[in-house]
């Protein structure tokens, strides 16, 4: 800011504070609730001290944009790195001194080491909680490497930083990012790890289905357990700790890091103080937030496992809002049922989900394979072993309250226990039947956007697709061998759309009246088939009107024309949907 203009005429706190802020929010640093409070916040401290329309008036030592957005919410160094991205004063920004001098710039806003043999930068890739991340070239390996520094020069983040390294380098798992090598050059402490070109799960998440997002969860669920298994809890697990790389099968990889907060299991004392909140508020398990460090062990990964995979369907974390709130709510507040938010998720995958958010540690999983197990039986199709809290663990704790009111309780259940238990086993086998359907759907799905994919792509021999797409089906039959008759319809018709998919008319109409003649009678069936018969007539009136003689040809015509409107009108007894979005792969 120039000296000759002390009013400030160009600085808006209010405007640079909402900017920051907002800017904050697409970083993903802080939740949509936490931005628009604060900037609400901000214009209220401000006329309430009468600096709402007198910028000059800030004091001296406040003359940063520190005076309108709390410490608490961004630090310093980000603060700065937000105020920097959007071209704000320098003596606007935290860490100026109060004669309008900024201090020196943070050296590790660019690559600490210049001249060095053993790495070459190549870009910035990000910060991370003690320090800057950057992609490098390992020339005597030809490979590229992340390599991690240490942002300041202090013992105990040494200690940790070095621990962190330690720690990642104790575990072998094929979903563990590996670490390469950890040095000091220059009196910079570093890492070397695998560089991982995908970013986050942030990244992809719109771009998956729920299956697919439950798979790779299935992955971190093993990696976590495998680190388990080495005596190690992670502590931070959340959606910006699971980095993804796309396979040359086209499967997302998953990779868990950022283990700079990670504890041995056997430790009682280690580099974290007693009553210290240390990860995430938003993924952190309620014993995290009571600062409960002696209680912390496998469950708490378990937790943070449920609230990403609870990010990942619905968008949102078990608990938003300012900072006490989110603290509160993980204490003391259970979560919004994921299925509330989005009618589409699947029961079983639910009481998954809210297993691992229960508040009680003997109530969540006992490890992340037994969560790990849990998941594959949900894309299997099969039962899980998660229940949801029932109304008779409900009853239970107030029962405890009240026991006189046991007594009477129960006589009156008991006259419901019979017709509860066929109710019960009518359930699970209705449940079953939507995850069997739900899952070869989705293997359907996955067919056509593979189809789809192919058919944008330029001129070029398709058979490699079609290839795919056939052993894609063969695996669908595959599944239905192993589930058996609950599995007829909904597979027929998986089926049936995969030959739509490839044009084979023929064989798509006779697994989808397949489906139709098992009662698999959602909408879908009757559409499919509806197109395929289409598709038919079409093809038999233009062979008709080929025929050379003039009686026979109209008597073909007749009888197509026959048969159509009898087909006709058995689809239209059968509800309708909204049409199919189908690719092509000839």
């Amino acid at each position: 800011m120039k000296a000759d203009d002390p009013e400030g005429p160009g600085r808006n706190p209010e405007a640079d504070a909402a900017r920051v802020l907002n800017l904050a929010r697409r970083r993903g640093l802080i939740t949509d609730d936490q931005a628009d409070s604060t900037i609400a916040e901000v214009r209220e401290r401000l006329m309430a001290a009468g600096l709402y329309d007198r910028p000059s008036r800030l004091p001296k030592e406040d003359s940063s944009i520190r005076v309108v957005i709390p410490p608490d919410m961004l630090d310093d160094d980000t603060l700065a790195d937000l105020a920097r991205e959007l071209g704000l004063d320098d003596d606007w920004m935290p860490g100026t001194s109060a004669d309008g001098e900024a201090e020196p710039r943070d050296p590790f806003d660019v690559f600490p080491v210049s001249n060095w043999e053993r790495y070459e930068m190549v870009e910035f890739v990000g910060r991370g909680g003690m320090g800057d991340v950057f992609k490098a070239r390992d020339p005597r390996l030809g490979r590229y490497v992340a390599l991690k520094f240490l942002r300041r020069d202090d013992p105990d983040q040494l200690k940790r930083f070095v621990r962190e390294a330690q720690v990642q380098a104790r575990v072998e798992h094929e979903n563990l990012c590996p670490v390469y090598e950890v040095g000091d050059v220059e009196g910079h402490s570093y890492i070397a790890m695998q560089y991982i070109s995908g970013g986050s799960i942030k990244e992809i998440a719109d771009l998956l289905s729920s299956l697919e997002k439950v798979e790779i969860m299935v992955d971190v669920a093993d990696a976590l357990h495998a680190a388990h298994q080495a005596g190690l809890i992670h502590r931070d697990v959340k959606p910006a700790n699971i980095l993804v790389e796309r396979t040359p099968g086209g499967r997302w990889h998953p990779f868990v890091v950022d283990f700079g907060i990670a504890r041995d299991i056997d430790t009682p004392h280690d580099l974290t103080v007693s009553g210290m909140v240390l990860g995430t508020p938003a993924f952190s398990a309620p014993e995290q937030v009571r600062g409960e460090s002696s209680k912390l062990d496998r469950r708490t990964d378990v937790y943070g496992l449920g609230a990403t995979l609870y990010w990942f369907l619905t968008g949102r974390s078990p608990y938003e809002g300012a900072y006490t709130e989110i603290l509160s709510g993980v204490a003391d507040r259970d979560p919004v049922p994921p299925h509330r938010i989005d009618r589409t998720i699947p029961v079983d995958l639910e009481t998954i989900v809210l297993k691992c958010l229960e508040k009680e540690q003997d109530r969540r999983y006992g490890s992340a394979r037994e969560l790990s197990e849990d998941l594959r039986r949900f894309l299997a199709g099969e039962p899980i072993t998660a229940r949801p809290a029932t109304i008779f663990y409900k009853l239970g704790k107030r029962v405890r309250k009240h026991p006189r009111l046991v007594t009477a309780a129960v006589a009156t259940i008991a006259a419901f226990v019979a017709l509860g238990l066929v109710s019960l086993r009518t359930n699970l086998q209705t449940r079953r039947q939507a995850a069997v359907a739900q899952l070869l759907t989705e293997r359907a799905r996955e067919i056509e956007s593979f189809a789809r994919v192919a058919a944008m792509m330029p001129l070029h021999d398709r058979s490699q697709e079609r290839h795919a797409i056939e052993r894609r089906m063969a695996a669908i039959e595959v599944e239905m061998a192993r589930l058996g008759d609950i599995s007829s319809g909904p597979g027929h018709y998986a089926l049936g759309r995969g030959w739509l998919t490839l044009h084979d008319d023929a064989a798509a109409r006779k697994h989808l009246e397949q489906a139709l003649a098992m009662d698999y009678s959602r909408p879908g069936v009757s559409y499919a088939l509806g197109l395929v018969l289409g598709r038919l007539y079409q093809r038999d009136l233009t062979l008709a009107r080929r025929i050379e003689n003039e009686e026979l040809r109209d008597a073909r015509i007749a009888e197509i024309e026959r048969d159509m409107a009898r087909q006709r009108a058995e689809l239209a007894k059968r509800p309708k949907d909204a049409p199919l979005d189908l690719g092509a792969a000839d």
